[in-house]
């Protein structure tokens, strides 16, 4: 009976894994997704924390930052917090879903920063499939990830 049991559990979790698919982690396959052209080439910094002013009015809209005092929140945290994000999204985020669980500008302030440094050591990508679109972020090259 027990091995009998046993048997039926694997099955149903054999059956259950069909029904995902894994997605390789590779450039080449992402790039038919965009123009020949790079969108990102000649933006600044200041383009980039335009698009940032963005999250922040989007959030102020939606209700989304409240003022309960002072937040404990650490770059650190942020750091894991986005990688793990990026690690479990190897099909690329949305440029706001990285912020969409700040609950003040200060935590919208330290995802950025843990953001941009993400993007320093090549952890994450940006990408934009034309100018004025969307912006998202996809997996670089996770193993380079560095909390210190």
């Amino acid at each position: 009976m027990v091995y009998k049991d046993a048997a039926k559990t694997m099955e149903e979790l054999i059956a259950a894994q069909r029904l995902y698919f894994a997605r390789p982690n590779e450039d080449a396959l992402y790039l038919n997704m965009f123009s020949e052209e790079n969108p990102l080439t000649g933006k600044t910094l200041d383009d980039l924390r335009a698009a940032f002013a963005v999250v922040v009015k989007k959030a102020d809209e939606r209700g989304l930052v409240m003022h309960i005092g002072r937040e404990q929140i650490t770059l650190h945290d942020r750091l894991d917090h986005l990688y793990g994000l990026i690690k479990r999204h190897p099909h690329g985020i949305n440029f706001f879903a990285a912020f969409e669980e700040c609950q003040s500008k200060m935590g919208l302030i330290v995802t950025f920063l843990a953001l941009l440094e993400l993007m320093r050591q090549s952890v994450v990508k940006i990408m934009q499939n034309n100018v004025y679109g969307e912006i998202y972020l996809y997996p670089g090259e996770l193993d380079k990830y560095e909390r210190e």
